[in-house]
């Protein structure tokens, strides 16, 4: 009974001091292979009776610790059982048992948690694990149970770690990571639990630890979960090329069109995320947000950014990615972050058809600013990502430029093409190298294209020589030729477009613009006053193109330098079967004009063929050659005709050349303006003609009343054709002359009613007085439309308004008040065009 009594006092104070000395120590003891139980007798101490003096609660946590302090697995496990035992027999009633035997179990709990996790002494995991799980089992509402959940989480986690590792180093990851998946899921279980329940209790540097820890399981599990597993699961791999198509240099798709990732919502994601914000939340301490300023946040933050692009959380990403790029001073991390961003922006470019311009082109400006990020700091890429993101950009360039060119084409917008043409040449001269030969003359050639869309020949012109000095065998290379010669053309240095269509033909012999160059080089000739007969005649033996354009460059030089109407009568015999019904109709009305002018004894300028009276009034109409008359009305049938024919305004000749070789609208209007003066003059000359009989005789007067006022409204409607064709000058040209034939018209009826009255024709004289009232303001309103016109064109070098004010003064001299001056009345003939 005394050797008892003596012993336990030892043993007592022996297991204190060991225990004491392991936790001071750090458990510096040899580790032996997991699994291996060490020898149960060699080192256990001998049982002895117990005394009893003190509790038996007291006496089995003594022998709980001093069997802690010999690190003998099993032995310290049955003690612990033991230690249980007799709490639930009696000692959970003592309030000083109870609070012992957790303290105990803590204590060793803590010990076999370092010794596991920080000493890597893989068979102190069982008895770790063991008084742990002791202590959650037994005191679950202890207030330092958040940190044990911690110090659980970190075995489980250190566990599922050296599994891991043993899976990839023995080459036996079948059966080693299903166990460290299994002990990963335990990690997050425990971490998410105390830092769940016992937030505010951990202290915040292992609350931060922890929580890192804990996103650190999740992702570990996720890495090492089977294909089919994580299909069951519904977490998918991450792969850009899964919601991208492959696109070519000029950023459009070559296979199927690229697809969002869909919104995937499940249970490994949720806790995953969950994860992560509770790290963050660690991190932040209490303020608004936390700092990613340094490595292992950053990386996290970034990870849980590519997590959310994984699975749809487009604008969650971007939020926090672009925060990365503000918040992280790291070089590195803000690469990696451009990196996301991009590919972010990308995915959702490519995602939009090109039916939806203006959201793609949206899409496109922010991929262009998340492309600037990354490349800012390409320094700190890998060479893969800065190979991609070189890549996105060179195709988010060309796209760009090539949107500019698509955006300018229905309004012919200058500023557009011009814009287009800068980012085509901004990216030749930036990243010539990086294209192949047949992209660097793409690229050189929309870029010269551009410029001349937008009005620049000298800037397109200078690409242009440089395309075609550069790459003079490319398939391009005659376009170009053409194209540079063409801007000379357009800027009349017809000596440099001459020496250049030369080389083109010089080249390129065979090409089929080769018909185009040597038509522009007849008309080049042409406008230098040389006279190509010999081009022409061979041009006339080719084909129907090219004899439509000899018959081009013949007519404009007769229109422009011939005022002799034999010419253009053998224009016509020559090439009627060449030219198109427009450019005959309007040789033909040309002609016309001419011999219907040169038909008149007088002056070829004067209008009517009409001797004017001494108050220029109309007087006795002169006989025109009848021969030139004719041929005239001849050549105004022959217009008319041709102007029948259906599409006899088109002009196939101005879809290839510019003026003045192709015929512009106010030609065609001329010309019809023309034939509608020549025969409204035929009318006019016709009703003047037409004089009352002699005898006044009232039935003959009314048979001559009826065919004057036939020609006469015959006369004015043809004018009438005359008013919305042409311009001003024409309009006051045609009021001149109706109001001189109603005066006239008025005037003569005037002068026969009384004596038409006298001989019985009191109904006609009427008829008659009523038609002259008519007249007389037919002529007031032409006379004042005459004025209104010349007004209107600011130009009468012709002297129409002196003729209609005279009209004018007549007019109310002679009907209405007389004036207190007469207008002055001068030599001026009425001009005709």
């Amino acid at each position: 009974m005394a050797s008892a009594s003596r012993t336990r006092p030892l043993r007592h104070h022996t297991g204190r001091l060991a225990l004491g000395l392991l936790l001071a120590l750090g458990c510096e003891t040899r580790p032996t292979r997991e699994g291996a139980q060490p020898p149960e007798q060699a080192d256990a101490p001998q049982k002895r009776p117990k005394a009893r003096p003190g509790s038996a609660c007291a006496e089995q946590i003594d022998d709980f610790l001093y069997a802690a302090s010999r690190y003998q697995t099993k032995y310290v496990i049955d003690e612990l059982h033991t230690l249980i035992e007799v709490y639930e027999r009696g000692g959970s009633r003592e309030p000083s048992c109870a609070e012992a035997a957790r303290d105990a179990i803590r204590t060793v709990a803590q010990a076999w948690h370092k010794a596991f996790v920080e000493d890597e002494k893989p068979d102190f995991y069982t008895p770790a694990r063991a008084a742990l799980d002791t202590y959650f089992e037994h005191f679950a509402d202890a207030p330092d149970r958040g940190l044990l959940g911690v110090w659980l989480g970190d075995v489980e986690f250190t566990r599922a770690t050296r599994k891991a590792q043993d899976a990839v180093r023995y080459a036996n990851h079948e059966e080693l990571a299903p166990i460290a998946v299994e002990h990963f899921s335990r990690a997050h279980r425990a971490y998410e639990r105390a830092l769940v329940e016992s937030w505010d209790a951990i202290d915040p540097a292992i609350r931060e630890q922890a929580s890192g820890r804990d996103v650190d399981a999740l992702t570990r599990r996720l890495e090492l979960l089977s294909k089919a597993a994580r299909t069951q699961e519904g977490v998918r791999s991450w792969s850009l090329l899964d919601h991208t198509c492959p696109f070519d240099h000029r950023g459009r798709c070559l296979d199927t069109l690229a697809t969002l990732p869909a919104r995937v919502e499940n249970e490994p994601l949720a806790a995953l995320l969950a994860a992560y914000d509770r790290h963050f939340t660690a991190l932040a301490r209490g303020e608004p947000r936390p700092r990613i300023s340094h490595g292992g946040p950053a990386r996290r933050w970034l990870d849980r950014a590519e997590l959310r692009m994984a699975h749809g959380q487009l604008d969650e990403a971007a939020d926090e990615l672009r925060d990365a790029l503000a918040d992280t001073p790291d070089a590195v991390w803000i690469a990696r972050a451009g990196v996301l961003l991009t590919e972010l922006e990308l995915i959702r470019w490519l995602a939009i058809p090109d039916r939806e311009p203006s959201r793609r082109r949206e899409a496109a400006v922010r991929l262009s600013g998340a492309l600037a990020s990354a490349r800012a700091r390409a320094d700190q890429l890998s060479q893969e990502d800065r190979a991609r993101v070189d890549q996105t950009a060179r195709a988010l360039s060309w796209w760009l430029a090539d949107n500019e060119r698509e955006l300018a084409g229905p309004q012919r917008d200058r500023a557009r093409y011009k814009l287009a043409g800068q980012l085509y040449l901004n990216l030749y001269n930036t990243e010539q190298e990086r294209f192949d030969r047949d992209q660097q003359i793409a690229l050189l050639s929309s870029a010269m294209r551009s410029y001349f869309d937008a009005g620049l020949y000298g800037q397109g012109m200078k690409i242009g020589r440089q395309l075609a000095d550069a790459y003079p065998d490319a398939p391009e290379t005659p376009d170009t030729v053409y194209a540079v010669a063409r801007g000379y053309e357009r800027l009349l240095e017809f000596g440099e477009a001459r020496g250049w269509y030369g080389r083109f033909l010089d080249q390129h012999p065979r090409h089929e613009l080769a018909a185009e160059v040597r038509r522009r080089l007849v008309w080049i000739a042409v406008l230098l006053g040389e006279s190509p007969d010999t081009e022409l005649a061979r041009l006339r033996r080719g084909t129907p193109d090219e004899r439509r354009f000899a018959a081009a460059v013949r007519y404009r030089a007769l229109v422009d330098r011939e005022h002799n109407a034999e010419a253009l009568e053998a224009y016509l015999k020559a090439f009627d079967r060449d030219h198109s019904p427009l450019r005959s109709a309007l040789a033909h009305a040309r002609a016309a004009q001419k011999l219907f002018k040169q038909s008149c004894p007088v002056d070829a300028r004067a209008g009517l063929c009409v001797q004017l009276s001494r108050e220029h009034t109309l007087g006795r109409v002169l006989p025109r050659d009848p021969r030139l008359r004719e041929r005239a009305r001849e050549h105004v049938a022959a217009a008319r005709k041709r102007m029948l024919a259906k599409d006899w305004d088109h002009d196939p000749i101005a879809e290839r050349f510019d003026a003045p070789l192709s015929i512009e609208g106010r030609e065609i209007a001329a010309a019809e303006a023309t034939l509608a003066l020549i025969e409204g003059d035929l009318g006019a000359e016709s009703a003047l003609l037409t004089r009352p009989p002699a005898s006044l005789d009232p039935q003959r007067v009314a048979e001559w009343f009826e065919r004057r006022k036939r020609l006469v409204e015959e006369m004015a409607a043809a004018y009438a054709r005359i008013e919305d064709l042409t311009s001003p000058g024409y309009a006051a040209t045609v009021a001149a002359r109706m109001g001189l034939i109603y005066e006239a018209d008025s005037t003569i009826m005037l002068e026969i009613s009384p004596s038409v009255a006298r001989q019985g024709g009191e109904a006609l004289a009427e008829q008659l007085d009523a038609l002259t009232r008519t007249r007389r303001e037919q002529a007031r309103g032409a006379y004042n439309q005459c004025l209104a016109r010349v007004r209107e064109w600011g130009d009468d070098a012709e002297g129409r308004a002196p003729v209609c004010r005279a009209g004018l003064g007549r007019l109310l001299h002679r009907y209405d008040d007389p004036l207190e001056y007469l207008p002055e009345l001068t030599e001026t003939w009425l001009l005709g065009q």
